[in-house]
């Protein structure tokens, strides 16, 4: 008896463990899950606040504009949303965002 007790103790305590340690990399990939959707939720209302403005200024924005907006990260959008003043026409803004969508990558030695 007491060792089917102390059995079943053990038993509970390592099933204790692995549930505790399933639920703590649960826990930490829902913490994942929302810090990447919150990260992409402000870059997309980055480029949304960037893209009136310039439909604003200029009016109509290229699709190819649009679609290279789409790969700059919310600090470049944010770059672009200041530039943006100075830009005399829409081809200003599509040079400057072709700029940081085509730089190249830093080599690794």
């Amino acid at each position: 008896m007491e060792h089917d007790r102390l059995f079943k103790a053990l038993l509970m305590t390592a099933e204790n463990r692995v549930y505790n340690a399933e639920m703590a990399t649960l826990k930490e990939k829902q913490e994942e899950t929302l810090l990447e959707l919150t990260t992409e939720w402000s870059r997309e209302g980055a480029q949304n606040v960037v893209l009136r403005q310039l439909k604003r200024r200029f009016g109509r924005v290229p699709v190819a504009v649009e679609r290279q907006m789409n790969r700059l990260s919310e600090r470049e959008l944010g770059e672009l949303g200041e530039a943006l003043l100075d830009f005399g026409s829409i081809a200003d803004a599509r040079e400057w965002v072709a700029r940081r969508v085509t730089k190249p990558a830093l080599k690794s030695n």
